[in-house]
């Protein structure tokens, strides 16, 4: 039986292997595009075009980002994991290697009676 820390071991280097997939980054991306992206962008327009609302809101959301307690990223790698599965269902190493960051399924054992 595995201890905790060569669980840990393992599935931190099957998240690294992920991450270094161009699929997956391709995925990321736009996940971070749906959550981020879309806000930079906003700013750039309300500096640009000096929409004094559009630099409040874009700037407010894009300065909540960078404090600690936001938890930006628990949302944006998981949207990119399921990104990945929904444009790439046929690229199999791709899937595996989502599968194996997945917690195993429990099944109880069958009853009697």
């Amino acid at each position: 039986m595995k201890t905790f820390l060569n669980r840990l071991w393992s599935w931190t280097k099957n998240f690294l292997k992920l991450l270094i997939n161009w699929k997956f980054l391709l995925s990321f991306g736009i996940a971070w595009m749906l959550f981020n992206g879309i806000w930079y962008a906003g700013l750039g327009l309300g500096i640009a075009y000096n929409i004094t609302w559009l630099k409040t809101v874009c700037g407010t959301y894009v300065a909540l980002l960078y404090m600690p307690w936001t938890a930006e990223k628990l949302i944006t790698v998981p949207l990119g994991i399921v990104f990945a599965k929904w444009f790439f269902p046929k690229d199999l190493k791709l899937q595996d290697e989502i599968r194996k960051l997945l917690p195993k399924k429990k099944t109880k054992p069958p009853t009697s009676g």
